[in-house]
């Protein structure tokens, strides 16, 4: 795995994420209370069938790449994927592929847990600097980045990836804790949507 070159295309990658942003903004404040179930199930699909899609040597198109990057600001669906990267080494790589992507075509704001996941994915591969550098690419979009910190604290304390992963709870056990869905979940996505907007309007 590489950290993704820049991609040319940036004003291209620009106009897609502020289409999908305003489009995703005008979808939730339509109710006053969005399906956050609902929403939170048709990310997780997306996810795995991006991961499907990369598994048969195919590619993500960019509409679905910015609305998955948009995807993982969620908890719930980012910590699946960071599950999914301690998977089969075939999944894992399809992830890998498809994160690689979504960071060469979504604009900066969105690429926290994108380059938090890349760091993991290195971290587990063994290669410590390209994991070091994708936590700097992280924390440069979104300093308080809470799992960035986490995995760059690992990393600076020198922790074996295979002690973190055996510390991870299991999908079960973070839908137990998490519980019920609710509008809390999607409040950090609506936020960055909504700050997004505002400097891109």
């Amino acid at each position: 795995m590489h950290l993704p070159t820049p991609y040319d295309g940036a004003e291209h990658r620009r106009r897609l994420t502020v289409r999908g942003a305003t489009e995703l903004s005008a979808q939730l404040l339509s109710q006053a209370e969005p399906p956050v179930g609902q929403i939170v199930e048709d990310g997780l699909a997306r996810l795995r069938q991006a991961i499907a899609l990369y598994r048969e040597g195919k590619t993500l198109d960019d509409v679905t790449a910015v609305r998955l990057a948009f995807d993982l600001q969620i908890i719930r669906i980012r910590d699946e994927a960071w599950l999914t990267l301690e998977t089969d080494p075939a999944t894992a790589a399809a992830l890998t592929a498809m994160l690689v992507d979504l960071a060469r075509h979504v604009d900066d704001p969105f690429l926290a847990p994108v380059g938090s996941l890349l760091a993991v994915s290195a971290w587990l591969n063994g290669e410590v600097g390209l994991a070091r550098r994708a936590v700097a690419t992280a924390l440069a979009v979104a300093p308080s980045y809470s799992m960035a910190h986490l995995v760059g604290h690992a990393l600076n304390h020198h922790l074996p990836a295979p002690r973190l992963s055996a510390q991870l709870p299991t999908i079960e056990e973070i839908d137990a804790a998490m519980g019920t869905p609710h509008a809390g979940w999607l409040r950090p996505l609506q936020w960055l949507l909504a700050v997004y907007l505002e400097s891109h309007g």
